[in-house]
């Protein structure tokens, strides 16, 4: 027989003996490698009727000493067969055998788990990716955004979608400092910012009791001390002194008056997206008219006591009437006369020129007064009647609030013709001057017409705008004519019917001026000021580099009182948003004042008469390049022509400059001045950023406006009548300053975030109130669940992102969010466990658990309801500690805390493996991943101890010793054994979850 097998393995070896070259080698394979190697082929076999082999591959048969033809033959047979069913069963298997079913559909599920794994995995990587780094380019270019400081760097019309659109953008545009950035390195610039900030926060503190601030008078008062320091901050003082009159704040003194005028008070005055009422806006501009005249009268008396005091030593303590005309008196004295002789141009009554000294009282505000020394003279003026009777029309004017009806005026302007109007020459009056203006003033005679009275009048640019605002008479706007007056003057002018002069034809005429014009920066500040050109003025102010600080703050001011117009976009990289409001029809506003034909505004002002300091000219068209936040009034066409101040000309008539609206960026201004301060003065930082809620509205728990909020009494009407437009706006700046208060206090260091967000007692509750919850109602947080979702929770989220881990758990748990902190805490030990980090240091998040599940613990009562979570958390803890054990090698301390978790069964029967199995189905996710490495881990340290045991049973040859130590292998081989029984239960599911 074996003869006959020897023969029978001879003749299959020469079955392919034609096919195979006997000088090659001949491959050995086992049963296992040609199943193999024969599915590859099969995978790999041609269709039919895919072709012939490749030339190459003849040739290299061929060199071979392979018979191609005979080759490409079996080729061509392959080709015919179908390869799908070559791994089938030859025969079908029985219905009955169930085993080998589900073990091919075992395969089959595998495999095809595995691949739509893959599949998945790619697919959520790459969603994830491309996600990550469009979110990524997006807070990248809003920050860049936030540090350039050129407007038209990126606009919202821009395509800005890559690095190398920025990279492009960089080439071709020259960027500026950004600002702010002097006050960490600038120590007089320090101080200035500590004392701004105190008054920041004591109007916050006012605000937060639900009181109204006296926000300019504050502002002053801290101006006058940074002032000592810093002289060129005096001409800023004087602009919130004049703000302090406009708004009669400076009249209240200490005493808390219901007159005081209220936050957001004129925002429906400012209001851009609907007509104002023309009385609303008559009384808005009488404020200004008023307190304007008002401030400039007290200016000009209290240089005329303190040049009175350097003249004459005298000091008039009495505020007696007398008292006031001796002042003037003496004012007159040694001002009008020359060597000891009056200005020959002066009349004189009893040797006095008593219309100087009626000026002055009318000029310094001294109203009543001035009654009292026109009663006094009447007597001296018996001989002269027509001016008696003109003395007569001013007491009259004086008592009807500084207008005459027409009769009054057409009585004045008939003695104006007859007597002065013949005394008046092109370029000189003949005449006295003061007497000349008086008539100017209270009858409005020639008003249009283009005479200058002589500068001893009006020397300085502060009495110029003083006769602006007396002449004013606010009111409907009048239809004007369009003739022009024949004198030509470097002025533009027409005439007005009833010789009105408006406010909004005052501002058209002062707004023609370039701001250098007056040689006093701070003069322009005011006439932005005195025209409602609030926006302007912080603009003004941010366009030197010295006024950075006080541009902020005047924002701030104007914001609380609802005078800043501000962007409707509040993430618009566009500073400014110029807008054209349509014209009533039932009134003409004039292009030029004819007041400015009648007096050019002096280009010096009187060295005696200095309100502010002596700063170098300001040009507007500088500041419309270098100012992100605002720049110039017009709107620029292809047909328009711009001046200097930016307002448009088309061809040579003017536009209507009131007209236009401007709106601020405030929000993003007031940012950019907190970012600088958040690392130094965090504090200080969120007071700022309180103030962009000054244009919220309160948000429910769906985040809309709710309507119940306590603050509601206290907001203006302007909010309970705003369109669905303005309070989807409002919610918007509200989310912002939610927004900024986040990135502040994630700049901030883990120790400080309980100073921001509260600390938690061990009980659980809040121990005080945080330094932003103090403050809820000024950022519309109705309660301590609001202050929860809109603050604590979002942050908690980004510090989560950032991988900060104990500050998310913190926050969290200050959110009462307990689920959330365990499910955090479970995350992040099955991460550590999955990336071997074993070793216990400080900063390992088992310390973080182990410290907040001891808190859980002693709390069941709140916790309970965390109790399967808890367990998840505290198995993890435990594996933790499990794997650093086995990592230090302490393999029997690792084997006892893996016996205590008794997650893999070591000791029983089937029973206990089956047991297990079914416990493994409702184990954690956070652990299930975690069991490969487990189970592999386990069975080394069982191996580990049953080799040290073995290698101590060969050393000590001892019976007894002997015995216990073959007891002792014998019941770490069990374990073993129950682990791979145990494994071979649970692979199934063990291959699907991975």
């Amino acid at each position: 027989m074996p003869i006959k097998f020897n023969k029978l393995l001879e003749q299959s070896r020469q079955l392919n003996s034609h096919i195979y070259n006997t000088s090659l080698p001949i491959l050995e394979r086992d049963l296992d490698q040609i199943e193999n190697q024969s599915r590859k082929l099969a995978a790999k076999a041609l269709r039919a009727g895919d072709g012939i082999i490749d030339t190459g591959a003849c040739c290299l048969l061929a060199n071979g000493g392979f018979p191609v033809e005979q080759v490409s033959q079996i080729m061509e047979n392959l080709n015919t067969l179908t390869l799908a069913t070559t791994f089938e069963p030859l025969q079908p298997i029985p219905d009955t055998d169930i085993e080998s079913f589900l073990n091919l559909e075992l395969e089959n599920i595998v495999l095809k788990t595995i691949e739509q794994g893959k599949n998945q995995i790619t697919k959520d990587f790459n969603d994830s990716f491309e996600k990550s780094i469009h979110k990524d380019w997006k807070n990248t270019k809003q920050k860049l955004c936030d540090h350039l400081e050129h407007s038209t760097v990126i606009s919202s019309n821009s395509s800005l979608n890559s690095i190398d659109d920025l990279h492009n953008t960089a080439n071709t545009l020259m960027f500026t400092q950004v600002p702010f950035t002097e006050l960490a390195n600038d120590s007089s610039k320090q101080i200035q910012v500590k004392e701004y900030a105190n008054v920041v926060k004591k109007i916050n503190q006012i605000r937060n009791e639900l009181k109204s601030a006296k926000v300019f008078n504050l502002f002053y008062e801290c101006s006058l001390k940074i002032a000592r320091i810093n002289s060129s901050i005096q001409s800023v003082s004087d602009s919130w002194r004049l703000l302090t009159y406009i708004f009669k704040e400076s009249t209240i003194g200490n005493k808390i008056d219901e007159s005081l005028i209220k936050e957001k008070q004129f925002t429906n005055i400012r209001a851009t997206s609907k007509d104002v009422p023309d009385t609303n806006m008559n009384e808005f501009n009488s404020l200004i008219i008023n307190g304007s005249k008002k401030y400039f009268e007290d200016t000009f008396w209290e240089w005329i006591q303190k040049e009175v005091k350097d003249n004459t030593g005298k000091i008039f303590n009495n505020d007696s009437k007398q008292s006031v005309i001796d002042t003037i008196s003496l004012f007159i004295s040694f001002r009008l006369k020359k060597y000891g002789e009056w200005d020959q141009s002066l009349e004189l009554i009893n040797s006095f020129p008593i219309w100087s000294c009626i000026f002055y009282l009318i000029r310094s505000g001294h109203f009543a007064e001035a009654i009292y020394y026109i009663n006094d003279i009447d007597d001296k003026l018996f001989s002269h009647k027509n001016d008696l009777m003109f003395i007569k029309y001013i007491k009259i004017w004086i008592d009807n609030k500084f207008t005459l009806n027409k009769k009054y005026r057409d009585e004045i302007k008939n003695d104006w013709n007859e007597r002065i109007r013949s005394s008046i020459d092109q370029n000189t009056i003949k005449g006295d001057p003061f007497k000349h203006c008086l008539y100017k003033i209270i009858g409005r005679c020639d008003i249009n017409f283009k005479n200058i009275p002589d500068q001893i009048v009006i020397p300085s640019v502060e009495d110029y705008l003083w006769v602006h605002l007396t002449l004013v008479q606010n009111g409907n706007n009048q239809r004007i004519s369009t003739t022009t007056s024949a004198i030509s003057t470097t002025f533009p002018s027409i005439i007005f019917d009833n010789d009105t002069y408006t406010y909004d034809q005052m501002v058209t005429n002062l707004l023609k001026y370039e701001p250098n014009y007056f040689n006093q920066e701070n003069i322009w500040n005011m006439v932005l000021i005195i025209c409602g050109k609030f926006e302007n003025v912080v603009d003004f102010l941010f366009s030197r580099d010295q006024y950075h600080v006080e541009a902020v703050h005047f924002a701030i001011a104007f914001a609380y009182y609802g005078l800043l117009r501000i962007t409707n976009s509040v993430y618009s990289i566009e500073y400014l948003v110029n807008e054209t409001r349509a014209k009533k029809t039932k009134s003409v506003i004039a292009t030029s004042s004819s007041f400015d034909s009648s007096y050019t505004a002096p280009t010096i002002k009187s060295a005696s008469f200095n309100l502010g300091s002596k700063l170098n000219s300001y040009s507007l068209a500088k500041s419309s390049k270098n100012n992100p936040f605002i720049s110039s009034l017009n709107v620029i066409t292809n047909k328009n022509k711009s001046n200097a101040y930016g307002f448009e000309k088309e061809g040579t008539t003017d536009n209507d400059i009131t007209s236009i609206i401007s709106k601020f960026n405030f929000a993003r201004l007031i940012h950019q001045y907190s970012n600088n301060l958040s690392t130094q003065y965090p504090d200080v930082a969120l007071h700022y950023l309180y103030f962009i809620c000054l244009y919220g509205i309160e948000l429910d728990q769906d985040g809309k406006e709710d309507d119940n909020s306590e603050m509601n009494d206290f907001i203006p009407k302007a909010q309970e009548n705003s369109s669905e437009e303005e309070k989807t706006i409002a919610k918007k700046y509200t989310q912002l300053t939610y927004k900024y208060i986040q990135e502040l206090v994630l700049l901030q260091k883990s120790e400080s975030i309980p100073h921001f967000f509260g600390k938690v007692n061990s009980d659980g509750g809040i121990q005080s109130l945080s330094e932003i919850e103090q403050y809820k109602n000024l950022i519309h947080i109705h309660d301590h669940s609001h202050f929860i979702k809109y603050l604590i929770k979002p942050t908690a989220r980004s510090c989560e992102n950032e991988g900060r881990l104990a500050d998310a758990v913190y926050l969290y748990n200050l959110s009462e969010s307990y689920e959330t902190v365990v499910d955090i805490l479970n995350k992040q030990l099955s991460d550590a466990l999955a990336s071997h980090q074993y070793t216990l240091t400080q900063d390992h998040p088992v310390i973080l658990a182990q410290n907040i599940m001891q808190n859980y613990v002693k709390q069941p009562s709140n916790f309970g309801r965390l109790e399967s979570k808890q367990k998840t958390c505290a198995i993890l803890i435990k594996l933790t500690r499990f794997m650093d054990a086995y990592q230090r090698n302490s393999l029997a301390e690792a084997l006892s805390i893996m016996k205590e978790l008794d997650l893999i069964p070591l000791e029983g029967d089937m029973t206990k493996v089956m047991m297990k199995a079914e416990e493994f189905q409702n184990l954690d996710k956070n652990i299930v991943r975690l069991f490969p490495e487990l189970l592999t881990t386990t069975m080394r340290c069982i191996y580990g101890l049953w080799r040290m045991i073995k290698n101590q049973k060969e050393v000590f040859m001892s019976e007894n010793s002997s015995k216990e130590q073959l007891t002792q292998m014998n019941t770490f081989k069990k374990m073993a054994r129950m682990i791979i029984v145990f494994t071979g239960t649970i692979q199934s599911q063990i291959i699907v979850y991975s």
